[in-house]
């Protein structure tokens, strides 16, 4: 399911790039080229992530990383053509952002345009018991404009070889020797605490894989929201009607006190891209390290719920 997601949403980055689209994402500095203003950026993202054991999804801590130098389009889309979880800028505590496909896009005839994705080396997972390696996964080169490595966790049926455990409160370490591309990297992070929605609008949904909204009231979500092991945590809820053309995407922030009511207005502009939408709940933990060659490069270990909403 998310390599389909992928593929089709690097399609469509991949025809951004060539076409020589760029946004003012502000993940993006902007230099002037002599013709006008190019958005010029590197920037590196890791993140560790342990969903809520729901019926038939109990993992590990996955793990994903990119690291980009990009050259006439933004970040943030770039990030999300590849499914990474970015927290977007300007969404502030209490409020909700929505994001139709194409907002964030506008076009410069003639805007030189590319996306190269570091590789840094094989990066080295380590939890309190256990160790895992990922190695560079390339992708195709697509007519010289978008190219590069990514990296992920890789799960399969039989084993689960690309993950290590979850464990709460205990420290994560991440570090790769570097290339001749970048410097190495080296970062640790504390898991957060788990997270599970348990109620919408007052009914039960700890073990359900899916819930009926309706799209005239908000919609008040209860999660678990004891034991947290540092109060600098951040909890966003993220909406969506799928990837590529036509979707739509909303992304809210909340205290971690445990409820949120995500407004009628969110639900109704994604009820009008589709039958359902996937909601995700996140307990962020966020920090930074340095990378040569890197502008920025942000680390996020994250835990999160997520259930499917069924419009009526």
């Amino acid at each position: 399911m998310k390599q389909m997601a992928r593929c089709i949403t690097i399609g469509w980055l991949a025809a951004v790039v060539m076409a020589g689209c760029s946004t003012g994402d502000p993940l993006a500095s902007e230099e002037d080229s002599g013709g006008g203003a190019v958005l010029e950026s590197s920037y590196g993202a890791l993140m560790a992530e342990f969903a809520y054991p729901r019926p038939g999804e109990e993992r590990g801590v996955e793990v994903q990383a990119q690291f980009v130098d990009a050259r006439g389009v933004a970040i943030e889309p770039a990030l999300e053509a590849l499914e990474v979880w970015t927290p977007r800028a300007g969404v502030e505590v209490g409020d909700c952002q929505l994001r139709h496909h194409g907002d964030d896009i506008a076009e410069r005839a003639g805007e030189p345009a590319h996306l190269r994705l570091h590789d840094v080396g094989d990066i080295t997972v380590e939890s309190p018991r256990e160790q895992v390696v990922l190695e560079p996964t390339h992708l195709p080169d697509l007519l010289g404009s978008f190219y590069g490595v990514i990296y992920e966790s890789q799960w399969t049926e039989d084993a689960a070889e690309g993950f290590v455990d979850y464990y709460p409160g205990e420290e994560y370490r991440f570090y790769a020797p570097g290339s001749t591309q970048t410097g190495a990297l080296e970062a640790a992070m504390t898991a957060p605490e788990p997270i599970a929605v348990v109620g919408a609008n007052g009914i039960e949904v700890r073990d359900e894989t899916s819930m009926i909204v309706g799209t005239g009231d908000k919609l008040e979500l209860v999660w678990t929201s004891e034991g947290r092991a540092l109060s600098g945590d951040e909890i966003f809820i993220d909406l969506s009607t799928g990837y590529g053309p036509g979707h739509v995407r909303a992304q809210c922030r909340s205290e971690d006190n445990g409820a949120f009511a995500v407004p009628s207005s969110v639900l109704r502009e994604l009820s009008g891209a589709g039958d359902t939408a996937t909601l995700e709940l996140r307990r962020v933990r966020r920090g930074a390290t340095t990378i040569d060659g890197l502008d920025t490069v942000d680390v996020v270990f994250a835990t999160k719920d997520r259930v499917e909403l069924r419009f009526r």
